[in-house]
């Protein structure tokens, strides 16, 4: 028969008393579970372990089979079986010759062209200063020359563009210019 405990805890059929006051702490899930668990997890990376051998050795072979075609290729295929020898005729080398001759003075032409259109320096005309020439520049007028050009109706229309008030016929911007485009002071 089951006796009453004596801490005040309830009487088991077998006669022992209750969990709460036992030494051993109870076997719950958790407990039974972790096996399984540890089965899997090692399962696992046996499985990842097997496949990425698996890998290394796929990729072992084809290396292997690439690099023993290459070595079949070399064997059996020179480079001179593709070599292709060009040996043009002495008349076309004075041709290309020629070529090069011209268009290497065409590029000195053109660069001696390229520096001799660089925008002159407009504030040496007198009554010009820099925001004259700024404005002459935005409309294009860079080069002593472009001034040099100017007509009466041409001085005319940019009198009256910039507001100068026949400031370009007062000052003689034209003749200035003329004389600075000829390479005088």
């Amino acid at each position: 028969m089951a006796t009453k405990p004596t801490d005040g805890g309830s009487a088991h059929p077998l006669g022992a008393t209750a969990f709460a006051h036992a030494a051993v702490p109870p076997a719950g899930a958790a407990f039974l579970l972790a096996p399984m668990a540890g089965a899997a997890a090692a399962g696992t990376a046996l499985g990842f372990g097997l496949a990425a051998h698996a890998f290394g050795l796929w990729t072992g072979t084809l290396a292997g089979a690439a690099e023993a075609a290459e070595r079949l290729f070399d064997e059996h295929v020179s480079d001179a079986a593709f070599a292709v020898r060009f040996d043009p005729p002495e008349g076309v080398r004075a041709a290309v010759g020629a070529l090069v001759a011209d268009a290497e003075s065409a590029a000195r032409r053109t660069r001696r062209r390229a520096e001799a259109a660089a925008d002159d320096d407009l504030k040496a005309i007198s009554g010009i200063g820099p925001k004259i020439e700024r404005a002459l520049k935005a409309r294009g007028i860079t080069r002593y020359a472009d001034i040099a050009a100017w007509r009466a109706a041409d001085v005319a229309r940019i009198d009256a563009a910039l507001a100068f008030k026949g400031r370009i016929a007062r000052e003689r911007w034209v003749e200035q210019a003329a004389a600075l485009a000829r390479g005088g002071a």
